[in-house]
């Protein structure tokens, strides 16, 4: 069966022009969102009942600790306060400064759980 490409709600014409950027920063911060929520808190979440992966994911995310949290600061801080409306968007995540706020509360939380580390991404702690 022939699969029909989708087109990317991002068109070339918008480059550089003032929608183009706001088009662009709105999808930056939905991708920052699902970022928290499925790629930082759903493994940690998961961590416990991971007999394979769980001890590997605590200790990555326990090395990484201070600055993910870091991370988390400049993103709630730059998130925008409200975003537009992106077609074909299916994260379901708006990247909003309130929702980004929330998933950054969650793997704060998280990070909680699985101990706090000492280490940056340029000099990492060993344990």
């Amino acid at each position: 069966l022939a699969r029909r490409r989708r087109r990317h709600w991002f068109s070339q014409n918008m480059l550089g022009t003032s929608r183009g950027r706001q088009a662009s920063e709105a999808y930056n911060a939905s991708v920052r969102e699902a970022t928290l929520l499925h790629a930082m808190a759903a493994p940690l979440a998961a961590a416990k009942s991971n007999p394979v992966f769980g001890t590997v994911i605590e200790k990555h995310f326990k090395l990484k600790g201070t600055a993910i949290r870091q991370q988390l600061s400049r993103w709630v801080a730059e998130a925008p306060a409200t975003t537009p409306s992106i077609p074909g968007q299916g994260s379901g995540c708006a990247g909003a400064k309130a929702s980004t706020s929330t998933a950054a509360g969650k793997v704060r939380a998280l990070l909680d759980l699985a101990g706090k580390g000492g280490g940056t991404c340029k000099r990492p702690i060993l344990v």
